[in-house]
Order: structure tokens, then C-alpha cells, then sequence
């Protein structure tokens, strides 16, 4: 289960274990110049006072009996510092489609050379072999 009561001196507050968007690494230190990993966390406790527990919020809980909308329930959308409010809907949302075909654009592009290349009074080409060509002419890249 994910609720749970927590007893903070008189008070006693329900809480419940929501899943972080992100993994936070926790680190220590004793010198204050050499940190050392000693957690990762991903979970988080909601605590809020008994009383005060909005009748909305229990009919949300107690209408949601699917599994997967369970699962969902549990989910916290923030991080655990200001900057990362909303980080689950603004990092993990749908990405737009892209509208610019580039294929077509070079294809199209292709063409038009090869159309103008055609209506030129002339052109010409030239294969070079590099073997025959002098060592002053080679170029070094």
C-alpha cells in the first residue's frame, strides 16, 4: 500500500508514497570538499493533515479503481526543487510531427540542377585520376 500515517509531534498527518519523475542522486560529504554518493532517490511522501483532506480529492481516489489509472494516482508531476515544476509534462510530452520533408527538398533540389545543367548552352566534365597527377598539384587535408 501507499498510504500511511505520520506522527510529527502531537500531529498526526496521512501521507502517501508518490513515485519522482526523475532518479535524484544524494550525495554527503564530511570535509565539505569530497562528495560521496549515498542514495538514489525516487519515491517521495505527501503528507497533509487529516482534517483538511478535500472532499474532491476523495472522490477522485475512490472513483479510480482501474489498475492502470492506480498506477497514474501514484505518479508525483514535479521534481523535488522549484525549477522542476511540471518536469513530467514538459519533458516527457509528444513531440510535433515534422512538417519539413527533407527527402523532398533535396530531391527537388537535384532536379532543378540537373534541368539547368540541360538548358545551358554548354557544359562539360572532367574525370581526374589522383595517381597522375603531380606530386605539387596534391593537395594535403
Amino acid at each position: 500500500t501507499r498510504h500511511l500515517k505520520v506522527g510529527l509531534g502531537d500531529a498526526e498527518l496521512k501521507g502517501t508514497l508518490m513515485d519522482l519523475p526523475c532518479i535524484v542522486e544524494c550525495q554527503k560529504t564530511l570535509d565539505g570538499i569530497n562528495f560521496y554518493k549515498s542514495a538514489d532517490i525516487c519515491q517521495i511522501v505527501i503528507c497533509e493533515d487529516k482534517d483538511k483532506m478535500d472532499i474532491d480529492d476523495q472522490r477522485k481516489r475512490h472513483s479510480n479503481n482501474k489498475s492502470s489509472n492506480k498506477k497514474k494516482q501514484y505518479v508525483w508531476p514535479h521534481g523535488i526543487t522549484p525549477p522542476l515544476k511540471n518536469v513530467r509534462k514538459r519533458r516527457w510530452r509528444k513531440t510535433a510531427p515534422n512538417k519539413f520533408n527533407q527527402e523532398q527538398d533535396v530531391v527537388n533540389e537535384v532536379r532543378n540542377l540537373r534541368m539547368a545543367d540541360h538548358k545551358a548552352v554548354s557544359y562539360s566534365y572532367e574525370v581526374i585520376d589522383v595517381n597522375d597527377l603531380d606530386e605539387e598539384t596534391k593537395v594535403c587535408g
